[in-house]
């Protein structure tokens, strides 16, 4: 409204354009108090998730933290694990090689024996000297026997090898052998 229309207009309808003023303002005020009371709360329900996004994020930090530390740790016990089972078959490899070589050296020996065996039975000594050493050479070979076979039975938790016992079976048929000649003489 112009001036004009507001000096044309009489006291009633002037007093009523205030009335519906005066109303307006309320509605507006009311709806202002509304709104400011919706924005509060928006503003605490805002406050609210971003302490708890801190904290959610706070807590993934943490989880990414432990998730390396394990990451890293396993990955060390892999490493460790596959050295060990590096270093079992290395130490496999050169047990193989001990026991051949064990092996090989008692088929010696017995070779040894079973030459010596036949070189006195041959010879043709008289009986009893040729039963002695008969009997010395049969004890030999058994030794033998009962060394490789009480080889699985707990000689090398004893810490004896197939080679030990094949010297000790040596030293015992040189002594033996010793003492079947001193015996003669």
């Amino acid at each position: 409204m112009t001036d004009k229309e507001v000096h044309k207009l009489s006291r009633r309808e002037l007093l009523q354009l205030l009335l519906a003023q005066v109303s307006e303002t309320e509605e507006l005020k009311q709806l202002l108090g509304e709104r400011e009371q919706e924005l509060t709360a928006l503003h605490d329900n805002y406050e609210r998730l971003r302490k708890r996004l801190d904290q959610k994020d706070a807590t993934i930090h943490e989880l990414r933290d432990t998730m390396r530390r394990e990451r890293n740790a396993r990955r060390i016990e892999l490493q460790e694990a596959g050295s060990i089972a590096e270093a079992a078959l290395r130490l496999n490899g050169i047990f193989e090689q001990a026991q051949k070589a064990a092996d090989q050296y008692l088929e010696n020996v017995r070779r040894l024996a079973e030459a010596s065996e036949g070189e006195v039975l041959s010879s043709g000594d008289s009986r009893d000297g040729a039963g002695g050493q008969s009997l010395e050479r049969s004890k030999v070979g058994s030794c033998l026997r009962d060394k490789n076979g009480s080889e699985d039975n707990g000689h090398e938790e004893k810490g004896e090898s197939a080679a030990a016992a094949g010297d000790a079976c040596l030293g015992a048929d040189q002594g033996g052998a010793a003492e079947g000649k001193s015996s003669k003489m």
